[in-house]
């Protein structure tokens, strides 16, 4: 690479379009946020935006991730201090689709079961997703193996998996994922 491609320090032309893409978002975000509040389908935190500069080294997981899918206006059954969570459910969830290593930390469960058994929903550890959806087989996929994230109609797709938690859910987490990805 010759210097005529180097601008402000940067190695590389790939480097200096990763830097453009994530200012880019950036602007994009705080335009969507403060700008586009009322064309937006569900309401997106001003929180979020103190993650535009993010990186592993300093970011903690869990609260970008209550950040971002503001569980106070949304209507699930989440559980944020497992300890307050029925045994039952929690075996169940663990039994079903969360998979966890004994180490990894668990930030949250989410409950989508019909009957409140804890057999379907979803749950975020310190390093990915961990999912079970009516008919389908659990899932997993941690933050630096997102490749392709699709919003559809009523659901998303992480890597070509079906997941729904609920339509404004939906949104924030395809956010949050997206975040996630490049932070990771």
């Amino acid at each position: 690479m010759t210097a005529a491609f180097r601008l402000r320090g940067q190695s590389s032309l790939a480097s200096l379009e990763k830097n453009l893409e994530e200012e880019l978002l950036r602007l994009a975000m705080y335009h969507i946020v403060h700008h586009c509040e009322d064309l937006n389908p569900v309401h997106i935190p001003n929180a979020v935006l103190k993650y535009d500069k993010a990186h592993a080294s300093n970011t903690d997981v869990a609260e970008m991730a209550f950040n971002y899918l503001d569980f106070e206006s949304e209507r699930l059954r989440v559980y944020t201090n497992l300890l307050n969570m029925p045994v039952e459910k929690l075996k169940n969830a663990a039994t079903n689709y969360l998979f966890a290593a004994k180490d990894e930390q668990i930030h949250f469960i989410c409950d989508q079961s019909l009957l409140g058994t804890g057999k379907e929903g979803f749950a975020l550890t310190e390093f990915g997703l961990y999912w079970k959806s009516p008919l389908n087989k659990a899932q997993r996929i941690y933050f630096h193996q997102i490749a392709k994230l699709e919003r559809h109609k009523d659901w998303i797709t992480i890597n070509k998996h079906f997941f729904n938690a609920s339509e404004g859910m939906n949104i924030k987490m395809i956010l949050l994922l997206d975040k996630l990805s490049r932070v990771y």
